[in-house]
């Protein structure tokens, strides 16, 4: 069951927002710059792209995406001190399989942040839309906005403070499947110390797939016994506009070679915990899922350091009250509490010209190890990537290689990118799942793909 669409006004305003300046920066070119008392309003200037992506599913024998996406950025000044930026997104697909039936919409999602469908096809989106400006030694962003933590690539472990749209697992890169928030970005340098402060009155959390979508999760969800129909509610997401606020400091620092950054956040877990029921309904037995969110409390850093030609990259991150489900049928609401430490140590490789070379390893505990828990007390991940660069860096070869240590289960990605010219490029590439499908990415054994597209910067 999923909520009816509502049109709700903070998006309405967005909308008229973006569409007021786009229309309004086609001037931008023949004005000049206006300035009063120290005000110097700069008419929006405008950049953006132009990218198309098709991938055709090996395993099914069909089209999985046909995806056109217009990116529209718009940049000015307001005075010596202030500039603003407005990035807004169409993007239209009218084959990958979003799991929308019709009449819904993004129930994980605030009003003020949620996508605008247009039909069943396309969305459009305000990504981002803030100012920058600085008094007293500290520096604000205001706005919508990405707020990035960690130095982990492929998997995240601190970077929490935005959620990601997993509607297609984790193929997009981050820069595109985080989720901006409207958030208050505070920043002051103290002595050698930076403090960052930042506070989210946005309740949005991740994008999940929706049952029957093209990746729809089928490993680690909960349990349904045989014989048995599951009906998921919608999300119910907190309300409260201060006391479901998110909040968290940073302090970050250069000692002796190393960046060191200390986090902590206080906020809602982004992935809900599935409690369940058992009801009876019109077609028999039936586990009701009512997805809640739940607080929790990140207390994490990084710590990165050169070392001739081999880099160093440390992220660690401990969360307390995190939810899992559990297959026990004793267990009153189907899930268990416990805390959740993660870490990732990364080498990076420079030794060899144009090319860079990085392993990582992922490891994560949960400390409730409860009967029937879906999931392994110690998960273990590792990331390989070569990249080399040729034909005087026009031509990008890549390969990423993620490892389940203990499913035995991993994805393949290799990819090869050619620049054109400074504005086009054309890319190719495969995602390749293998292994269990009780495993992260085994669960997508059937979704191997070849993917292909270009981008277009203007």
């Amino acid at each position: 069951m999923q909520p009816a669409v509502q049109h709700a006004n903070p998006r309405r305003a967005s909308l008229l927002f973006f569409t007021a300046i786009a229309l309004f920066s086609t001037r931008s070119y023949s004005q000049p710059e206006e300035s009063h008392a120290g005000w110097r309003l700069q008419l929006p200037s405008p950049s953006g792209t132009v990218s198309f992506e098709s991938a055709y599913g090996s395993a099914e024998n069909e089209l999985q995406k046909l995806r056109l996406d217009l990116v529209l950025k718009l940049t000015g000044t307001i005075s010596d001190t202030t500039d603003y930026t407005v990035i807004g997104r169409l993007r239209v697909d009218p084959i990958f399989n979003n799991g929308h039936i019709e009449g819904t919409d993004f129930p994980d999602l605030s009003e003020a942040t949620r996508m605008l469908r247009v039909g069943e096809t396309a969305e459009l989106e305000l990504r981002e839309a803030y100012i920058r400006t600085t008094w007293n030694n500290w520096h604000f962003t205001l706005g919508k906005q990405q707020i990035v933590w960690g130095v982990a690539d492929g998997l995240k472990v601190i970077d929490v403070v935005n959620p990601q749209d997993l509607r297609e697992f984790i193929l997009t890169d981050f820069e595109n499947s985080r989720v901006p928030l409207w958030a208050v970005n505070a920043e002051r340098p103290f002595g050698d110390w930076n403090l960052q402060l930042i506070w989210t009155p946005d309740k949005s959390y991740y994008i999940l797939p929706r049952q029957g979508s093209e990746f729809e999760f089928t490993s680690g969800t909960p349990s349904v016994p045989r014989g048995f129909h599951l009906d998921i509610d919608p999300p119910a997401r907190p309300s409260r506009f201060l006391a479901d606020s998110d909040a968290g400091i940073r302090l970050s620092t250069f000692k002796a070679g190393w960046d060191l950054t200390f986090n902590y956040l206080y906020h809602y877990d982004d992935v809900p915990a599935f409690p369940r029921s058992f009801r009876f309904t019109m077609d028999g037995p039936t586990v009701v899922v009512s997805p809640e969110y739940e607080r929790s409390h990140l207390i994490g850093g990084t710590a990165s350091k050169a070392f001739g030609d081999v880099t160093l990259r440390v992220e660690y991150g401990l969360f307390l009250d995190k939810y899992y489900p559990t297959r026990s049928l004793f267990d009153r609401d189907g899930v268990v509490k416990g805390d959740d430490f993660s870490y990732m140590v990364g080498l990076d490789w420079f030794g060899i010209k144009n090319t860079v070379v990085s392993v990582q390893m992922f490891q994560d505990w949960f400390t409730n190890t409860g009967k029937g828990v879906e999931r392994d007390e110690v998960q273990t991940y590792t990331t390989f990537v070569v990249q080399h660069r040729l034909l005087n860096d026009t031509l990008t070869l890549e390969a990423v290689w993620f490892q389940d240590i203990n499913h035995g289960d991993g994805l393949i990605r290799p990819k090869a990118t050619y620049a054109l010219n400074d504005r086009l490029s054309l890319y190719v590439g495969v995602d390749y799942f293998f292994g269990s499908d009780k495993g992260f990415f085994g669960q997508f054994d059937s979704k191997d793909r070849i993917y292909g597209g270009l981008t277009w910067s203007f």
